[in-house]
């Protein structure tokens, strides 16, 4: 079973928690978008569950047609469009960088299929 994460671990002050689920958010559409060109890179699953956990997120609500889903949705076809003429080489080591274990934009989100 997995530890809970604490708003103390994720450094968040309770004002912070509207604004970080909002990025999270923004950044699961964009890690969906990158898996959906990136042949070699997945979403860490275990990493999502544990964020979920913390906001109080259910798996529903982040799926098509949940509470979540209409931010998430917008963040797929923005990044859709912003990604058009990356190819997949090139998408696999943006997935590095913005979200591998090293990642600049949340560390640890994807990880080698």
């Amino acid at each position: 079973m997995l530890a809970p994460v604490t708003a103390r671990q994720l450094r968040l002050r309770p004002v912070d928690c509207k604004s970080s689920k909002k990025k999270f958010l923004n950044n699961y559409g964009r890690m969906l978008a990158v898996e959906a060109r990136c042949p070699s890179w997945k979403i860490n699953q275990q990493k999502v569950v544990e964020i979920l956990n913390f906001f109080k997120i259910a798996n529903a609500d982040i799926e098509p047609g949940g509470h979540d889903w209409p931010a998430i949705e917008r963040s797929i076809h923005s990044n859709q469009r912003a990604f058009a003429g990356i190819g997949p080489k090139m998408m696999c080591v943006k997935a590095n960088a913005m979200y591998g274990p090293k990642g600049a934009v949340s560390p640890g989100l994807m990880e080698p299929k």
